[in-house]
């Protein structure tokens, strides 16, 4: 038997067949989409477009009109695959390429916005003053990409060729600004962004990176004025309700800083550093519970939830008889901080599993035995087990408030082994030994903050009577010119190949002097005296306005009062190891 048409399917193919001819009928359709779009009567643009898209499948027009219409209607998803096609369609359309990878970067898809900037058309029709404006979007699309993807220099270079073509557009500028903040260069980014926003003064981009760059150079009064004219421009511009918050947490504002942090998450809920932000106000006022509540949006403990769930242990199954997996995330002393809760969670009758960095297997491996935990390293092969919980939600998990920290006793000490091999390492001299430590990984975002120049602690460095031990595996170049006027300093650390020998270091040691690095919280795990030099803001767990720690209770902190400005903490240093050596000799006279 023969199937033929219905004649509901000959008369479709006819209708369709009429307008394909009539390409006037495309056209008006099209040029309408556009004017839907524009006022933002999304529906109906998406629908003209579909309808030329059922006339004419392969029109790239068409593919690019339903991009547009997406894109204004905030569904960016939907617009990158229209866009796509209409690119495909069409490759030397240049205003395509930009409008996707700006799609792209909408969805942090930065990799794709390289390969879609990455095939420009060599030849083009296009008038060269409308060319060179297309090119200018290009390289700062390309530059936005970079910045993102952490390659600043490379991010620099785009937007100094876009600036290059189109010496009036703000854009460049605009990007010169992020850049040069990117490398920590935010006195150098003022120029450009102020110039950015006088060429386009109702965009609120510049004014939020101008109070960003002021931030960072510890002027937050004025920072808050730039973000309060970044939202006079754009009330729903959600960055600077942010970064607002930011400063104004800075400016011990706590209340209205929390306010401008929730109003930025109310108009992006998902936008995970928001709540990070958050999570720091409260963690450093005190208020843990809320705090770990809303550092458990950070992104590794929602991808656990998503890949574990319902095995991801939030406080509220009981444990007894249950296996669990602590993995710890983040940094090294992150790891040394937190893992105080592993024999908890065992007391709680879990069959524990801990997985923690290869640098702290050495350290670690004897405790865990005394703990009845079972430890392996990451990138080995991980057991089954019932719950996984993140070493940093295990705060959460517990409950942890200010009086029920963890903190009564030390909880780490050298393994035997260790302490033999280095049991004659430090010489005797009768002089008070003081490790010291003046910067940590050179990679971690925050180092510039947290790091202080040993130049500047040459006043704490002249003091006498003090066999000096230097306790950085690795030494900067800069740390070496200073050390080089210091014979005397052991650089004990330099041999160091894992925590289990600084821990047999610092064991010997009457004083431990660190910035916040892993050192620190070594030293406060061993209940070793150790005195902790901060920036003027500083990492969520010390807190504010207090020269102790409820973590560790060793720990004296020594905190900047202006930022970026450490002689008043060299100064305290300086007077308080005076007193600290005189009592040391009086008591070796005694």
């Amino acid at each position: 038997m023969t199937d033929f048409p219905s004649a509901e399917t000959a008369a479709e193919a006819a209708c369709l067949a009429t307008l394909a001819q009539s390409g006037d009928v495309c056209e008006a359709l099209l040029a309408l989409s556009a004017i839907r779009t524009e006022q933002h009567r999304l529906v109906d643009a998406v629908a003209l477009a579909r309808a030329v898209l059922a006339i004419h499948p392969d029109f790239a027009g068409a593919h690019a009109a339903l991009g547009y219409a997406h894109a204004a209607a905030a569904e960016p998803l939907a617009a990158a695959e229209a866009l796509q096609r209409a690119v495909a369609l069409d490759p030397q359309d240049m205003r395509l390429r930009i409008k996707l990878a700006r799609t792209w970067l909408v969805l942090n898809r930065h990799a794709e916005v390289l390969e879609t900037m990455s095939a420009l058309p060599a030849v083009s029709p296009i008038p060269l003053p409308q060319m060179a404006q297309w090119l200018t979007e290009a390289y700062c699309v390309r530059g936005r990409a970079l910045l993102a993807l952490r390659q600043p220099v490379e991010a620099l270079k785009a937007f100094d060729l876009g600036a290059g073509l189109d010496s009036g557009s703000s854009e460049p500028l605009l990007g010169r600004g992020m850049a040069l903040l990117a490398f920590g260069r935010a006195a150098g980014a003022l120029q450009p962004l102020h110039r950015a926003f006088e060429i386009n003064p109702n965009d609120p981009e510049a004014p939020n990176e101008l109070g960003l760059a002021l931030g960072r150079l510890g002027q937050y009064a004025e920072a808050v004025r730039w973000f309060e004219t970044a939202l006079q421009i754009d009330r729903h511009f959600a960055p600077a309700y942010r970064y607002m918050g930011s400063a104004l947490a800075v400016l011990r504002l706590e209340k209205e800083a929390l306010t401008c942090l929730r109003e930025a998450r109310r108009i992006r809920p998902e936008w995970e550093e928001v709540w990070l932000d958050e999570a720091g106000v409260l963690l450093r006022a005190g208020r843990l519970q809320e705090g770990w509540k809303a550092y458990e949006w950070r992104e590794s403990a929602r991808y656990m939830m998503k890949i574990s769930a319902p095995a991801y242990w939030t406080g509220d199954e009981r444990l007894e008889g249950k296996s669990i997996l602590l993995s710890a995330e983040q940094g090294l002393g992150d790891t040394l901080h937190f893992v105080r809760y592993a024999p908890l969670i065992a007391a709680m009758g879990a069959q524990v599993t801990l997985v923690v960095q290869r640098p702290l297997m050495p350290l670690l491996e004897p405790h865990a035995s005394a703990w009845g935990v079972t430890i392996i390293a990451q990138g080995e092969p991980i057991p089954f087990t019932d719950l996984q919980v993140l070493l940093l939600s295990l705060p959460y998990a517990c409950g942890t408030r200010l009086d029920t920290i963890p903190a009564h006793t030390r909880y780490l000490s050298t393994p035997e082994a260790y302490r033999d091999k280095w049991r004659d390492a430090l010489p005797q001299s009768g002089k008070m030994r003081v490790g010291i430590v003046a910067s940590g990984n050179p990679h971690y975002r925050d180092d510039a903050y947290r790091t202080i120049g040993l130049q500047q602690l040459v006043p704490v460095l002249d003091l006498a009577a003090i066999d000096w031990v230097w306790l950085q595996p690795q030494t900067r170049e800069s740390e070496r010119e200073v050390l080089a006027q210091y014979p005397g300093v052991n650089l004990i650390g330099e041999t160091f190949t894992d925590f289990a020998d600084t821990a047999a270091v610092l064991e010997q040691l009457d004083l431990i002097i660190t910035v916040d690095t892993a050192v620190a919280h070594l030293a406060g795990a061993m209940g070793r005296p150790v005195w902790i030099l901060l920036p003027f803001v500083p990492d969520w767990r010390w807190m504010l306005d207090r020269d102790d720690s409820p973590w560790y209770p060793s720990v004296r902190l020594f905190r900047q009062r202006r930022p970026h400005d450490w002689s008043d903490v060299v100064q305290d240093v300086v007077g308080a190891l005076s007193e600290r050596v005189a009592g040391y000799a009086a008591s070796i006279d005694a």
